[in-house]
């Protein structure tokens, strides 16, 4: 991808939280949930272009190509994280907000792997992701148990 821009964005959180769903779903794999749960070994890279948002589209030359490392959340992988922040720049924390521990998971997320790795607020997102299987399918609905985490030491 010579005249292409390129960005790495880490998908992190807790286990079967929907971190691989979600990465599917960006680079156009999946529509949806699979129905079986498969537990990410370390980490696995999903490659994939999109144009670029529109105030940064000349920058972009139009695409960016994106390098999405679909983090693992068991801490059996843990040794194997310094490697992985290496050179990102951007992360996604995924979190069930059903999960009465959400933030108690997400404070140690962020502290190990945006805090780690230097990577500053405004390139941080977080995703609340669940599914409700009702009478329309599964949803995802944000909800809020980020109240009193904070990025700052």
């Amino acid at each position: 991808f010579p005249n292409m821009s390129k960005v790495k964005i880490l998908m992190v959180g807790p286990c079967e939280t929907g971190k691989s769903t979600i990465a599917n779903i960006l680079a156009d794999i999946a529509e949806g949930p699979s129905g079986t749960y498969k537990p990410t070994k370390a980490c696995r890279i999903v490659e994939f272009e999109k144009d670029a948002p529109l105030a940064v589209k000349k920058q972009f030359a139009g695409k960016i190509f994106v390098e999405l490392w679909d983090t693992s959340g068991d801490l059996e992988y843990e040794k194997c994280w310094p490697a992985i922040q290496k050179g990102t720049q951007g992360i996604v924390f995924v979190y069930n907000p059903k999960n009465p521990n959400c933030e108690k998971d997400m404070e140690f997320f962020i502290n190990n792997f945006a805090k780690a790795a230097k990577v500053l607020p405004k390139q941080c997102m977080a995703y609340a992701h669940h599914f409700d299987v009702g009478e329309y399918g599964p949803t995802s609905k944000p909800l809020h148990c980020f109240k009193g985490l904070s990025m700052t030491d």
